[in-house]
């Protein structure tokens, strides 16, 4: 199985993280997204820009081949012909983040998986969750909330 973007991914660029108020102005979307959501993303981006990685697509309708199955992920990065996947649990339930996980865990061109939870109770249920043979695709980030103070802080520089 491999994954495919979508045409209707929305491109992020470096200027469009270069500050949070600026971030909320371009991606403006109709969505019901909480703004715990939008934060877990801007923060996703620049980590993704951070990376090196430049091809960067928000709220990225993706495919996944042969199965025709689709999804839209929060966050994904293209580097060359391989793929990182961002997933925020701000804007995901359980069952649909397992999912998704899976899909992408299956998926040939998937480098790695980034998850941004919230708390750090579920990152030590995400972390329980990671295969073994997977342990070295997925890197599971700080809770948002239990962190708030840095990502305020980096938020607000």
């Amino acid at each position: 199985m491999y994954i495919q973007l979508g045409s209707t991914a929305k491109k992020a660029e470096p200027s469009h993280v270069n500050s949070y108020q600026t971030f909320r102005e371009w991606i403006d979307n109709a969505s019901e997204e909480s703004e715990l959501e939008r934060f877990q993303k801007y923060h996703g981006i620049i980590d993704l820009f951070n990376s090196g990685i430049n091809q960067v697509y928000v709220n990225a309708q993706v495919r996944f081949l042969p199965d025709e199955l689709e999804a839209i992920l929060d966050i994904i990065g293209l580097d060359g012909e391989k793929f990182t996947a961002v997933i925020c649990e701000a804007g995901i339930d359980q069952d649909s983040f397992l999912q998704i996980f899976e899909l992408l865990n299956r998926s040939s061109n998937i480098e790695e998986i980034w998850v941004y939870p919230l708390n750090e109770h579920s990152r030590r249920t995400y972390k329980r969750a990671v295969k073994p043979q997977s342990k070295n695709r997925v890197k599971i980030e700080r809770g948002t909330i239990d962190n708030l103070d840095e990502f305020l802080k980096d938020t607000l520089q």
